[in-house]
């Protein structure tokens, strides 16, 4: 377990499957105690921007913002949603991301 954010009375981590193929998956436990994979199956959290990794995802509003490890494309995922690519494909990366709600924008480093 790893990366741990709050976000209101919600824990979110990063906890690592090694029976599935060694991927990373956003966990979060309600304020019910529910504990529940937020990405869906086959995603791996997991980001290359400084090579030896570095913040792979941020939530706020339940809203999650990560960056997928086979493309290193960023992705939103709301709630009960699926993930938007953010980012074009090509040869960059993204980490650290924070949300700037002033100017409603996601801000991070590539």
């Amino acid at each position: 377990m790893g990366s741990v954010a709050l976000d209101g009375d919600d824990i979110y981590w990063i906890e690592g499957r090694p029976g599935d193929a060694g991927r990373n998956v956003i966990v979060k436990r309600s304020a019910s105690g529910l504990i529940a994979d937020v990405t869906p199956a086959g995603t791996n959290v997991r980001t290359r921007v400084h090579e030896y990794g570095g913040a792979a995802y941020i939530v706020s509003g339940g809203i999650v913002h990560y960056a997928e490890f086979t493309d290193q494309r960023l992705y939103r995922l709301e709630p009960g949603g699926t993930p938007e690519p953010l980012t074009p494909p090509g040869d960059l990366f993204y980490a650290d991301c924070t949300i700037d709600p002033l100017r409603q924008r996601l801000v991070c480093v590539r």
